[in-house]
């Protein structure tokens, strides 16, 4: 198949599931987004070439890995946001603030809960990163604490939930 063909075809599925999503211009560009990150590897060829855990057998990964999840963490972020803009001029509202100086101020209240929940699930991803699911805790031999640590879990969710908000497919 010629890379014409590929390209078409990919940028077709991603602009598709946009609008499985909705009929907005958001869930478009969310799409041709998600289209424009699979591209590059896809026409390289190189995106089955990172199937190993990171930093297998090490305590920390290099620096060039740190560098490839907090990018991929921060594109797919960034691809939440387009996602969940009720419209185009809300999502370049929320861009044009994001690019502002105001990314580098500190946050008014920044709750300690939340701050350790973050961590909490950082730490706990990161040591069940070769486990088929990320809480499966099978590293974790005591049984009385891989319980703690799901009810923690559980305990700050429901601690830093803002409140009931609708699940975002209830609105289709």
């Amino acid at each position: 198949m010629s890379t014409s063909k590929i390209v078409r075809n990919i940028l077709v599925i991603f602009l598709l599931s946009g609008l499985w999503h909705g009929a907005e211009w958001t869930f478009l560009m969310w799409g041709l987004f998600n289209a424009l990150l699979f591209l590059p590897s896809i026409l390289l060829h190189k995106n089955r070439r990172y199937k190993n855990i990171v930093a297998e057998g090490r305590c920390l990964p290099s620096v060039h890995e740190l560098i490839g999840m907090v990018g991929t963490f921060l594109l797919v972020v960034f691809g939440w946001i387009i996602f969940r803009s009720e419209n185009m001029q809300q999502l370049f509202d929320y861009v044009k603030i994001i690019f502002s100086r105001s990314l580098f101020a500190s946050p008014i209240h920044l709750q300690l809960l939340t701050v350790l929940f973050v961590i909490l699930m950082f730490v706990v991803e990161w040591v069940e990163r070769s486990s088929d699911h990320g809480l499966s805790l099978e590293k974790i031999k005591s049984p009385l604490l891989r319980v703690m640590i799901c009810y923690g879990i559980f305990l700050c969710i429901f601690l830093c939930s803002p409140g009931s908000e609708e699940f975002i497919y209830f609105q289709f």
